[in-house]
């Protein structure tokens, strides 16, 4: 039986779609996780829940992953704050 010219074609196009869909080191995952959780402090110190909010769950995420349950409630406290500072009505000036 004579194997077809095709079968080394269809085997590299399979290789490269699994590779395509595999999880690759994004950019967020260059940032340790330290230093999303030190970003998410200070940005909620200032009052920007929204940055504070992205930074701290990053952290917590990074932090899941990579079985530091100390850590994930470190980053988690705080998002709590955020959390809460973005649900504040915010002050109106009444005229």
């Amino acid at each position: 039986m004579t194997r077809s010219p095709l079968r080394p074609l269809v085997y590299s196009c399979l290789v490269i779609l699994a590779l395509s869909f595999a999880s690759p080191a994004g950019a967020a995952d260059a940032v340790p996780p330290d230093k999303h959780l030190e970003q998410g402090r200070k940005a909620l110190e200032r009052g920007a829940f929204d940055e504070a909010v992205v930074s701290l769950s990053e952290a917590a995420r990074l932090y899941e992953r990579a079985r530091q349950p100390a850590d994930q409630v470190a980053a988690l406290m705080p998002l709590a704050r955020a959390y809460g500072g973005r649900s504040k009505p915010s002050k109106r000036l009444s005229s």
